[in-house]
């Protein structure tokens, strides 16, 4: 199916057709045979998500766009997890979260910390080039798929995943150094 048609489909009759988009993600992840239904359930969420905000002017095929869609609603769903780590900065780190039974059973540490980690991280974000805090800023500020941003940066989805492993990787030495 080309791209551009999927603008012409509603949602129910778009979620009929890529309904096996989901099925083969599912099965791709190696979901536990007893919660699967729930992984379609909530693939097919992720699947609408894909439809709400595709645009076939950027030059992806649906199916493409929509496949990083589905495995973060999967992740989220049925893990409890995002398809990638997310490292809190500045304004978002959540204070309650920095005490000792509130880090999910591992201590981030005392609040003053986390603050100059906070401070460090952000030392560290304004020292990148212009390039690699706007892959940062867009993937944790604004939320967006390493599939919208390589169609942005018209880029390649390997060359952002593989970008991204790097900050990350570097950003985590800045906060050992920290």
């Amino acid at each position: 199916m080309a791209s551009s048609s999927v603008c012409d489909l509603d949602r129910t009759t778009a979620c009929e057709q890529f309904q096996p988009l989901v099925a083969r993600t599912v099965k791709s992840l190696q979901v536990d045979p007893r919660l699967r239904e729930d992984a379609n359930q909530e693939g097919m969420i992720g699947l609408l998500n894909a439809f709400d905000h595709f645009d076939p002017d950027k030059g992806v095929h649906f199916s493409v766009f929509a496949r990083s869609y589905i495995k973060g609603a999967i992740g989220r769903g049925i893990f409890g997890t995002t398809p990638t780590a997310e490292v809190p900065v500045g304004d978002s780190v959540d204070l309650s979260l920095l005490d000792e039974d509130g880090g999910g059973g591992k201590s981030l540490g005392d609040p003053e910390t986390a603050l100059m980690e906070s401070l460090a991280l952000r030392d560290w974000l304004d020292s990148l080039a212009p390039k690699d805090s706007w892959l940062i800023w867009r993937r944790y500020w604004q939320g967006a798929t390493t599939a919208e941003i390589a169609v942005e940066l018209k880029a390649t989805v390997h060359w952002v995943n593989e970008r991204h492993r790097i900050l990350l990787s570097r950003g985590r030495q800045t906060l050992m150094a920290a």
